[in-house]
């Protein structure tokens, strides 16, 4: 149901997109002292909320019945007084509750990173949409322009770093281009997993595109080698492979510190330290070349 049929109690807005940008954003704003009455409205569909708390703190959720969730549940009243309200879905029911899970975790992530907001609870674990992802990512820099042109919160926030949103994973993330590398390329021995590295000259470890990874981790690897994969997949830069659900091939070159921890990260589990590596070539600027003699 669109937000233009529901109370005029609450204020709504509609941006209409294109062939190029098919899901729409609606925003719905309720007044916190008011939330209770978003209740009442016979509304379904995955929709994305967000509560703002007047000290720049704000809690972001997801739900497929988000009327009843974000007007009555009281875990939004643990966190203080709820100043607004913001309901955020796509204008004709166009998008899927995975669609609206992985908008949660991008707007989670912009609020914090972006906006400076303290975002209440934990990480949402979002949802891998492959190709999909650009135009969900898309659709929430809009979405957050929305809220802000209200007038009531990210008002000294650019529109740009709206949509633009969070750059997330700025740690790991490698160069755009292909290769720029100067170092020593490596081959990923374990598992038969087909992956490769190259030891840059500056002593980093980069694992090049078009690497296979595990794609779940034991837990003895440890939480960070789990978020960050569970980041990456959602940012787009982690893709199923075509025939092995156990693996994941990565979109863009990662950036690692030592040879242990990118063995970590691809074999998902311990026990491929730096002898998991072998040495195949020198490069130089893409070029293989011959290996350097071991002193």
């Amino acid at each position: 149901m669109s937000f233009l049929s529901m109370s005029p109690r609450f204020s709504s807005v509609t941006f209409y997109g294109d062939d190029t940008n098919p899901l729409v954003p609606a925003v719905l704003h309720v007044p916190g002292p008011r939330r209770a009455e978003l209740a009442r409205l016979r509304v379904t569909g995955p929709a994305v909320y967000l509560a703002f708390y007047d000290d720049e703190r704000a809690y972001v959720g997801v739900s497929s019945r988000y009327s009843a969730r974000a007007g009555e549940s009281p875990h939004l009243d643990a966190y203080g007084a709820v100043q607004h309200l913001f309901v955020i879905t796509e204008a004709e029911d166009r998008w899927s509750l995975g669609d609206a899970q992985a908008a949660e975790r991008i707007i989670w992530e912009t609020l914090n990173e972006v906006a400076g907001f303290a975002t209440i609870g934990l990480i949402p674990r979002g949802a891998p949409l492959a190709e999909r992802y650009g135009k969900v990512r898309a659709f929430c820099g809009r979405a957050l322009q929305i809220v802000a042109s209200t007038g009531h919160v990210l008002t000294t926030i650019p529109e740009r770093a709206l949509l633009a949103g969070a750059t997330s994973n700025g740690d790991i993330l490698g160069d755009d281009f292909v290769g720029v590398h100067n170092g020593t390329l490596y081959g990923f021995t374990g598992k038969e997993i087909e992956a490769q590295a190259v030891e840059t000259d500056e002593g980093e470890w980069v694992l090049l595109r078009g690497s296979q990874i595990w794609s779940t981790p034991v837990p003895s690897a440890g939480q960070l080698v789990r978020v960050r994969l569970e980041s990456l997949l959602y940012a787009g830069c982690l893709r199923p492979h075509e025939s092995d659900p156990r693996l994941l091939v990565t979109r863009r070159d990662l950036s690692f510190s030592t040879a242990s921890g990118v063995a970590l990260f691809v074999a998902g589990s311990k026990g491929f330290g730096p002898a998991a590596w072998k040495r195949l070539c020198a490069v130089r600027n893409g070029m293989p070349g011959p290996l350097p003699r071991q002193p």
